[in-house]
């Protein structure tokens, strides 16, 4: 019986899923690349692909990482010119690279680089108006690079509260938008009940989006200084993924560094370190394993 063709793409995709399948469930980065390897040796113009692998880059522990996604984005706009999601997250790229440090140094940058900025949201705002996630990332790019930060941030929430009035049913958005005003009325606790409504909302449109509980906990730490919610929050994060070692890593962090309950910090770190991948190449592991010794040797934690 002859073999049944498969089709170029959808062995590409199945590669994909993959290697998605396995960083979510396994943490393993090493066997993921070869699958993403794999998938783009199948179909090297499949864009779809390619902004799947450009965004698990983005999301990796590998050092100078960004050069790699940037590859990525570049190749698929010379593929498709006309792809509206693929320049918006080519912007959105700068925006990560310029928070890490790897496209400017500081939080003044020189104008040139904000003109770099505003031409790559030009280009996408041109492909791409109907994106609320553009608007989304634009009001960013106002409060940070346009410097809003110091003054009125019209343009920031006019962008923020936009890009949810084009989906109202899309949870992160709405995480989204609330993120920006507490960034934008920092400290304001007059307008903590309207952040909070807004998680709230993107928690009732995705109860399984553990991010969102994430963020909330933030925005309870470092605004409202409610620990015990945050405490709340977190720990129902860690239930929802028991197998994720980001999370008890991030629940670890704050215990040490909030409740300064030492003891139950160095159980989480262990339970991250339990689920990451063994190997002493693994970046992720090696720092964990860096935070532990500096708890277990009294050191204070760092920001």
């Amino acid at each position: 019986m002859p073999r049944r063709h498969v089709p170029k793409a959808q062995l590409a995709m199945r590669e994909t899923r993959y290697a998605l399948y396995l960083r979510r469930t396994r943490y393993d980065d090493a066997t993921s690349n070869l699958h993403f390897a794999q998938a783009l040796k199948c179909d090297p113009s499949n864009v779809g692909v390619r902004l799947m692998y450009a965004d698990y880059l983005r999301t990796s522990d590998r050092p100078n990482k960004i050069p790699e996604v940037e590859a990525q984005y570049l190749k698929c706009i010379a593929l498709e010119p006309a792809n509206g999601k693929v320049r918006t997250e080519y912007a959105e790229l700068w925006m990560y690279g310029y928070f890490t440090g790897v496209k400017d140094a500081g939080f003044d940058p020189d104008p040139v680089l904000v003109e770099k900025f505003q031409g790559l949201y030009q280009d996408a705002f041109e492909i791409d108006a109907q994106n609320p996630w553009l608007f989304a990332n634009y009001a960013l790019f106002c409060y940070w690079i346009k410097r809003e930060r110091f003054g009125e941030p019209t343009e920031t929430m006019a962008s923020a509260e936009k890009s949810i009035l084009m989906d109202p049913g899309d949870a992160r958005l709405h995480a989204n938008y609330a993120a920006v005003m507490d960034m934008a009325w920092w400290e304001n606790q007059d307008c903590f009940p309207l952040i909070e409504a807004e998680y709230q909302k993107a928690l009732e449109l995705d109860p399984a989006d553990v991010s969102i509980y994430i963020y909330l906990a933030n925005f309870c730490i470092h605004s409202k200084k409610d620990l015990a919610a945050a405490d709340a929050l977190l720990r129902q994060a860690v239930d929802m993924e028991p197998t994720n070692p980001n999370i008890h890593v991030y629940y670890a962090d704050f215990l040490w560094k909030h409740v300064k309950d030492l003891a139950a910090a160095e159980t989480a770190y262990l339970r991250a370190l339990d689920l990451l991948p063994d190997g002493e190449g693994d970046p992720r592991r090696a720092e964990v394993l860096a935070q532990l010794e500096d708890l277990r040797t009294g050191h204070e934690p760092s920001d």
